[in-house]
């Protein structure tokens, strides 16, 4: 007989086959017929182990774990296996080969493969995969509505606004500005060549925790605006540390603040130093620069002001929206991935050739600050620029030939994926923007699934109740409360006449109340000194005539205590001594008191 090989057809089957081709050979017969003549087979072979539980339960598990999934909280691999294994505990299944009973120490590792094969079969196929993760206010957010809000209420008729008033802008004049965060030590996280001798790639870095260094990026169409540096410090930056940075581009400017973080005040200062740049066109022709709803923008009434006046339109995305494609610089190859990918390759080569030369590692700001020049230099690329504009949903209208916004068409498709984590009713969303066909047939196949056993449902659920799981703390009753609507829930355009009114209304309205809070606590001085004045000046005499502070009445310890302190007694008498003890503290000056003796 001839070998039959499991990659190859059996000679016989072939032979059968070539008279389909032209060829000569047996008259042609169906396929399963030459099988069963040929090869002896009169089944399929079944995908994996046969089940062990009965196929109610199976689908049970399954529609389970698809849910489970589809709202963001999947079961991990683990917990499934031990699902298995409890089931099976459950129902009293014997193993094949040993005919014994499952135990919590039982191998499933194969039953949880061929569940899986059969998942596949039922039309709801369970894969295992890395998690990704999602913010519960980014999933929420996520949803289709939103950006067409912000693109047909916002954004467009804002561009037709602006475009009338200052003529038509180009792809060239459209560009985004971000913040983000360095660390220092991230460059450890890459790939070395080792020794495999089972102990781990240690890399040396100079901190244990790196310093808080934040960088405001941007670009204008194929130019890269100057980056700005921001510092933890009180004192202000020294010339000194930009003295590799001299000569070269982009111009490195640092600033430095007690937190390291953007403010308001530096926001404003760096708009400013873009503008008056002659490396771009910032102040020079109408653009359209994109934002985030940072504070440092959204609550910038310089800021604001400055772009209005020269002739700058600051859109800002909605809230939560930025990663997944309505901001350029946060797109997957946008400028800030490119930047702190080489980034990281280049202070991996500066501290491993400061330890090889001199023996320690030695990063000095001024180092740090020429390293982020060159990364920022080396990812520069106008095309990939003006290709982010695109991707974000800037276009020029073939109709107009005016600057136009529809981000629907080149949306980042898991946006529309995550919408669903928290409003899985069905949209219609236009422009193609759908789900894939797989996805709407596995949901079909989900809801066909769950139709078939929908009498045997209830029971099921109290047999798999116990698969539910409660949180290991208790939520607190109490909750602070706090207003959760953004100023930029579905997008906002903050170089508008009306929201920079609104601003300065809102700054107006907050100076007011301050300082309406401030007489009042004048006021509170005043009525305090008229009524403790006279007392407090009785009492400083007799202590200074040598008056013993136990000789002084309970109303002149009272003002005394006010007097240094500034606020009321903690001591509601002079019970057992207790404003005597507080007022000698008070004179003393000291963080501890000891019981005073007899």
């Amino acid at each position: 007989h001839a070998r039959i090989s499991p990659y190859h057809p059996h000679p016989h089957v072939a032979r059968y086959n070539m008279k389909k081709h032209g060829k000569p050979g047996m008259k042609g017969v169906p396929r399963w017929r030459a099988m069963k003549e040929a090869r002896r087979i009169t089944s399929l072979p079944s995908m994996g182990a046969a089940p062990v539980l009965s196929d109610d339960v199976e689908s049970a598990l399954m529609i389970k774990i698809a849910d489970q999934a589809r709202q963001g909280t999947p079961y991990t691999v683990a917990e499934c296996k031990s699902i298995l294994r409890e089931l099976c505990i459950k129902y009293d299944v014997r193993i094949s080969k040993t005919n014994s009973p499952y135990s919590e120490t039982t191998n499933v590792d194969g039953l949880w493969a061929a569940f899986r094969e059969r998942s596949k079969q039922k039309g709801v196929p369970i894969a295992v995969r890395n998690g990704i993760a999602l913010s519960e206010a980014r999933a929420s957010s996520a949803n289709v509505e939103t950006v067409l809000t912000y693109r047909d209420s916002k954004l467009r008729p804002a561009l037709v606004r602006f475009q009338d008033k200052h003529g038509n802008v180009s792809l060239a004049h459209v560009g985004n500005f971000d913040e983000c965060a360095l660390d220092l030590n991230d460059y450890v996280h890459q790939d070395f060549a080792v020794i495999d001798d089972s102990s781990q790639a240690h890399v040396i870095t100079k901190y244990e925790r790196a310093p808080h260094i934040t960088v405001l990026l941007g670009y204008l169409g194929d130019t890269t605006l100057d980056p700005i540096v921001i510092r933890m410090g009180k004192s202000a930056p020294s010339s000194a540390h930009l003295v590799l940075t001299r000569g070269n581009k982009p111009s490195v400017h640092l600033a430095s603040n007690e937190t390291g973080w953007m403010t308001i005040a530096t926001k404003a200062a760096a708009f400013n130093i873009w503008r008056k740049s002659p490396d771009n066109d910032l102040g020079k022709v109408p653009v359209v620069m994109n934002a985030d709803g940072h504070n440092s923008n959204t609550l910038n009434v310089e800021l604001c002001e400055e772009a209005y006046e020269h002739n700058c339109l600051l859109p800002i995305t909605p809230a939560h929206l930025t990663a997944q494609g309505l901001q350029q610089l946060d797109l997957k190859d946008g400028l800030i991935n490119r930047f702190k990918t080489r980034l990281k390759t280049l202070l991996a080569k500066q501290m491993a050739g400061t330890l090889r030369q001199e023996g320690k590692g030695e990063l000095k700001l001024s180092v740090i600050l020429r390293l982020l020049q060159m990364a920022l230099a080396e990812v520069h690329d106008p095309e990939k620029n003006i290709r982010d504009n695109e991707k974000v949903g800037y276009f020029i209208n073939p109709l107009t030939g005016a600057l136009d916004f529809n981000p629907m068409v080149t949306l980042n498709e898991a946006f529309v994926q995550k919408s669903t984590l928290f409003d899985p009713k069905p949209v219609d969303y236009e422009n193609g923007l759908t789900r894939r066909s797989i996805q709407a047939e596995i949901k079909q196949n989900l809801e066909a699934e769950r139709a078939r056993m929908c009498a045997r449902l209830k029971e099921l659920d109290t047999t798999l109740s116990w698969i539910e799981e409660k949180p290991v703390q208790d939520v607190p009753t109490q909750a602070p409360i706090r207003n959760n609507r953004s100023v930029n829930a579905d997008g906002v355009i903050i170089s508008s006449p009306s929201y920079i009114k609104d601003l300065q209304d809102n700054a107006a309205a907050k100076l007011a109340a301050e300082e309406k809070v401030h007489q009042a606590k004048l006021d509170k001085v005043a009525k305090a000194i008229a009524k403790w004045g006279p007392k407090w000046r009785k009492a400083e005499e007799k202590l200074a005539a040598g008056t013993s502070p136990s000789k002084l009445s309970v109303s002149e310890m009272n003002a005394m205590i006010r007097r240094k302190t500034g606020n009321a007694t903690k001591a509601k008498n002079n019970k057992d001594g207790a404003m005597l003890t507080e007022l000698r503290g008070v004179l003393t000056n000291i963080n501890m008191l000891l019981t005073p003796k007899k």
